[in-house]
């Protein structure tokens, strides 16, 4: 288990990270992805904010979210997030409902 996540970009900035929420921006090249992985007690909010972000979440059909367009993750569930767009994508992941750890998946 980890704190720091694991990206195949370099834009990842922290805005918020109390003990209640943590808020974190992230822009992602096209082709590249969040790898998967999951939060043991933290549910996931992800926002969409320029070009499209593709949200994977185990046993659920992909879903590739729009500027505006948010989904949730639930707590322990895998996921990971791509952009498989012609275009970087900007998003925010806001997580919230316990501590934030980042666990990998299939690594």
């Amino acid at each position: 288990m980890t704190n720091e996540p694991h990206f195949t970009n370099s834009e990842y900035h922290i805005l918020v990270d109390t003990d209640d929420v943590r808020i974190t921006e992230i822009t992602v090249a096209p082709g590249q992805l969040v790898s998967a992985h999951m939060h043991s007690q933290a549910q996931e909010l992800c926002y969409c904010i320029t070009g499209a972000v593709t949200v994977e979440i185990q046993g659920r059909p992909q879903h590739t979210l729009q500027p505006g367009e948010s989904c949730r993750i639930p707590a322990a569930w895998p996921h990971c997030l791509k952009n498989q767009g012609p275009l970087p994508c900007k998003f925010l992941l806001v997580h919230q409902g316990g501590a934030f750890d980042f666990i990998p998946i299939g690594t």
